[in-house]
């Protein structure tokens, strides 16, 4: 386990009141009050905030932290038709988002005009993998593409609804799914 404390000596906030507030607001993309503080309470084991709210604690387990170098995204054999996939392992974050667009860019040069980001082995994906698939969406849907995000864990969800695109990617809970959506 990990802690991490956050104390300064200000007045403090009405932490309860914030994180209602921001539960309520996420889906609403003009409201982006407590969006942080809404991400640490989604990926935390624990929260604990003083009674003046000028202290935070933050609690992490062991699963919030990939060390090591398995970060790992492929074109996966397995397309069906002209739908391609692409799994993510790991992280989806500034040090792998070279290696993810690198296999974007070879399934679109394998004409491939509908693909599937595997995201069921992502355990983390910053606001940069979220913008790559953005653009990536937004490149398919110029030529008639289509693409569908499948498997993602509801960390990784909740960082779409957080970002307030959750309305925007088209999600699938799993690749079968997926494939129903491209096929149909």
């Amino acid at each position: 386990m990990f802690k991490i404390v956050v104390e300064d000596g200000g007045a403090g906030f009405d932490h309860r009141g914030e994180l209602e507030r921001a539960e309520k607001d996420v889906a609403d993309a003009s409201k982006r009050r407590g969006r942080g503080l809404l991400a640490v309470k989604r990926m935390s084991d624990d929260l604990e905030f003083s009674e003046k709210g000028n202290r935070v604690a933050a609690t992490l387990g062991r699963e919030h932290f990939d060390v090591g170098l398995d970060h790992a995204v492929a074109v996966s054999d397995g397309g069906v038709g002209r739908i391609g996939i692409v799994k993510v392992e790991g992280h989806l974050d500034t040090h792998t988002i070279g290696k993810f667009e690198s296999a974007i860019q070879q399934a679109i040069r394998q004409g491939l005009d509908a693909l599937i980001v595997d995201l069921s082995g992502c355990r983390y994906m910053s606001s940069i993998g979220i913008g790559s698939v953005l653009q990536l969406q937004s490149r398919l849907e110029e030529f008639g593409g289509r693409l569908v995000c499948a498997g993602a864990s509801s960390s990784v969800r909740g960082v779409f609804e957080l970002m307030g695109i959750a309305s925007v990617v088209t999600m699938a809970a799993s690749l079968e799914e997926a494939r129903r959506l491209l096929e149909s």
